[in-house]
């Protein structure tokens, strides 16, 4: 097993820290609502919420230039990438947990999602189609392992025995921290709109 490379571990703590202690408040008053039946608005709220607390602008921009991608990729990539991993972990994570009804809803949010982190609708489509679906299909099929080298594929154009091993190691450790805690929490509720 290849070992965290020097540092890796504290900009992996470094990064959640500073995402968390900015929306942990948020979190704890919104989400802290263990064992709670969910109605089909509040369930679709759940998610987007999570959605935003994953894809935090600032928190990007941390795990970004700690990662070492900032010196070999675009960050717009970067960016976009993210968002798609995210939005495709809590669409599994709902499939996993909630009725039918909640992940079409939530998966008409899309858009208006989007435009929220400042992309024009016409976007909407490529990201579905190029990236999210991919990223899906992957965490469907039980392949999550395989999302990190699909995130590099896209961002830096090369497979990931090629990104320098804490970039790799950082962002890899982070999407898997991340779909771990979406499927954990979306767990937590009961979900009464089915």
């Amino acid at each position: 097993m290849r070992e965290a490379p020097e540092g890796a571990s504290h900009l992996v703590t470094q990064y959640f820290f500073l995402k968390f202690s900015l929306f942990g408040q948020l979190a704890v008053n919104v989400l802290n609502t263990m064992n709670k039946i969910l109605s089909l608005t509040e369930a679709v709220q759940a998610a987007a919420i999570l959605f935003e607390l994953n894809t935090d602008p600032h928190a990007l921009q941390v795990m970004y230039h700690n990662s070492g991608l900032a010196e070999q990729a675009d960050r717009d990539i970067f960016v976009a990438e993210w968002l798609a991993y995210v939005h495709a972990c809590l669409v599994y994570a709902l499939m996993e947990q909630a009725p039918t009804v909640v992940v079409v809803e939530y998966l008409r949010q899309t858009g208006s999602m989007l435009q929220s982190k400042g992309y024009e609708p016409d976007f909407t489509d490529e990201f579905i189609d190029q990236r999210f679906s991919q990223y899906l299909s992957a965490l469907t099929e039980q392949r999550a392992k395989d999302c990190p080298r699909l995130l590099f594929r896209a961002v830096c154009g090369e497979e990931i025995v090629e990104i320098p091993p804490k970039s790799a190691w950082i962002i890899s450790a982070a999407m898997s921290m991340v779909l771990s805690a979406i499927l954990d929490k979306l767990e937590e509720y009961d979900y009464g709109c089915g």
